[in-house]
This record gives structure tokens, C-alpha cells and sequence, in this order.
């Protein structure tokens, strides 16, 4: 999957974010709009400069760009310092996002946490899932069996552990939802978080 560039022009100067801790979701609670169009409406909006998101999901699972992402977006007031954007097109109070949309979100936040990711987080996560298949390969043989079951309760409960580990580090960074840093309903009380939490693992 591929982001599609947008390049669009702000009206304000755009200041770097010095760090970044979460991703925080939003739908747009209307319809299936572009990210040009919502960069319209948000550059009228007084110091806003133009779209508030650094990235936004369209229906069918297209993915734009809104605002670079290494900027302060302007989307959530007390969590603009230290977030990423993404919106989803739609309202989740009536409906829940398109299949396309969701897949897309995975995708994207998959590949915004390797790339926020420190270099040490990344190499742990390679050498831990390279761990884990080298010893499924051997799980069926009885010496291995027999060694696992003396140092860590089993095979079983090594790659449980491992695995465990892999996804900790995989989601170090917090994706939480408009609703929770501010006082509002967005994403919508039809967002599927069970779902999403469950493909993110």
C-alpha cells in the first residue's frame, strides 16, 4: 500500500513535533471526502492553516496525505504535541468504517510504528521474531522438546512468551481514539476498537 501524496499548500507556518507517544483515530462524521476537500474547511477554521490530520482514510481504503507527519497536527487541543492523525471518512456513530478502511488502518499504523520505532526497538523485534521461528521449526523435535521443557515449562510456553514480548514491542506506540483526550465522541461509539486491537497484535 502506498500513501497518495497530496501536496497541499498551508497558510500557516507548520511547527516540527519534538516528540511522538501516541496516534489518536478520528472519523470526519460526514461523508466521503477528500483530503483537499477537509484541508479547505480546516484552512478557513482561524489558526489553523489548513487539514488538522497527518493522514486521512478514504472508503474504499485509499490513504492521503494531510499534514507531513513529523509537524504538530491540529485535531485533538491538549494532544497535538505528541500525536499523529489519522481520520477515517464517515460517520461511526451511524455506521462502522468500510472493511477497505480498516485494513488500511492496520497497514498504516503498522508502518508508522516501525518507522517511529528506535533503531534498538526495531532490532529487538527482528531478532525476537527470528527466535520464535527457529524454534517452531524445531518444536516437534524431542530433544529440543525435552531441553524447553527443563529451562522454560515447555515449547509451548517459550514461544507464548516470546510472542508475548514481540507484541509488546510491536505496539509501543499508544493508538487511543479522539474521545480520549478530549471531550467529544469521535470516533464514534460504532468504531470497532475489539477488532482493530485484535489485528494490530
Amino acid at each position: 500500500m502506498v500513501i497518495r501524496e497530496t501536496n497541499l499548500a498551508f497558510t500557516r507556518p507548520l511547527v516540527p513535533r519534538k516528540t511522538t507517544s501516541r496516534i489518536i483515530l478520528h472519523h470526519t462524521a460526514g461523508g466521503d471526502v477528500s483530503a483537499h476537500t477537509i484541508h479547505d474547511w480546516h484552512a478557513a477554521k482561524p489558526r489553523w492553516g489548513g487539514i488538522g490530520y497527518h493522514y486521512l482514510i478514504r472508503a474504499d481504503g485509499t490513504a492521503e496525505r494531510g499534514r507531513p507527519e513529523h509537524v504538530r497536527g491540529v485535531h485533538a487541543s491538549r494532544a497535538n504535541a505528541d500525536s499523529i492523525a489519522i481520520a477515517l471518512t464517515g460517520n461511526f456513530e451511524t455506521r462502522p468504517p468500510t472493511s477497505a478502511q480498516l485494513s488500511a488502518l492496520v497497514w498504516l499504523i503498522r508502518d508508522i510504528r516501525l518507522r517511529v520505532m528506535s533503531a534498538g526497538d526495531r532490532a529487538l523485534m527482528a531478532s525476537l521474531a527470528a527466535d520464535i521461528a527457529r524454534v517452531s521449526a524445531r518444536a516437534s523435535d524431542p530433544t529440543a522438546q525435552a531441553w524447553f521443557e527443563r529451562k522454560h515449562g515447555g515449547i509451548d510456553a517459550y514461544l507464548a512468551t516470546q510472542r508475548r514480548r514481540l507484541a509488546e514491542v510491536r505496539s509501543t506506540l499508544e493508538v487511543v481514539g479522539h474521545s480520549d483526550v478530549g471531550a467529544t465522541a469521535c470516533p464514534g461509539r460504532q468504531f470497532p476498537w475489539a477488532e482493530l486491537r485484535r489485528r494490530l497484535v
